[in-house]
């Protein structure tokens, strides 16, 4: 007999929260980065930036708000009174917490799980998708000590190109607004002056004596 040696293939493992199976025997639809893929884009200390554009399915935007929260759904709404977010798992464990609280260097893996499916491990509260965290572990051997910094540059802001409105064009339009509406008076600028911009006394001295606003204030043209 003689030795022959061979190579080991790759096998893929998912987490599902619960247990770790091999990626062809899952039955649902699940995405999953690892902290290569997560770590290939400079992110800030931000989790949900990290994750932008890397799993399918995942919609987050920061600029739109839904229910007075940034937009962050799995594949849209799929209920109507009950809590419309994801469910959140850290490390085998269902939370409240939001992944703005998670650390973004403590990340090993993070797995989407998308469809009713999910629903058989951890109930109604998966209806609008799972999305599971798998921190990094401490392991035995030698202390390591690992350091990260990014450097980022941008362009100069030109502002010659933009169309910058003459301090007696933006002081008529503001005029304009106040004249227009009816719900507000004077008295509520007096009494409300720090929750205004400045610039609004002139409005309400304008409001009360009826002047144009080169009349009353001739230094505007």
């Amino acid at each position: 007999m003689e030795e022959e040696a061979g190579d080991l293939q790759e096998v893929a493992v998912t987490f599902t929260g619960y247990q770790k199976i091999k990626t062809e025997q899952l039955t649902g639809s699940v995405s999953r980065i690892t902290t290569k893929a997560y770590e290939s884009v400079i992110t800030t200390n931000n989790f949900l930036q990290g994750l932008q554009n890397k799993l399918p399915g995942l919609l987050i935007n920061n600029d739109l708000k839904f229910e007075g929260n940034s937009l962050f759904q799995v594949r849209g709404i799929s209920t109507m009174s009950a809590n419309k977010q994801p469910l959140i798992v850290v490390d085998g464990y269902p939370t409240e917490l939001t992944l703005d609280a998670i650390n973004p260097n403590e990340i090993e893996s993070v797995t989407l799980l998308k469809d009713a499916a999910a629903a058989a491990i951890y109930g109604v509260r998966a209806s609008n998708g799972v999305i599971i965290v798998e921190r990094k572990k401490a392991v035995r051997g030698n202390t390591k000590f690992e350091f990260r910094s990014t450097v980022s540059i941008t362009p100069k802001e030109d502002y010659s190109t933009y169309r910058l409105a003459p301090a007696k064009t933006a002081m008529n339009y503001a005029i304009d607004s106040y004249f227009r509406n009816g719900s507000l008076g004077r008295d509520y600028y007096q009494l409300n002056y720090y929750r205004l911009p400045p610039g609004t006394e002139p409005l309400v001295d304008l409001a009360s004596i009826k002047k144009s606003c080169s009349e009353r204030y001739p230094e505007y043209d």
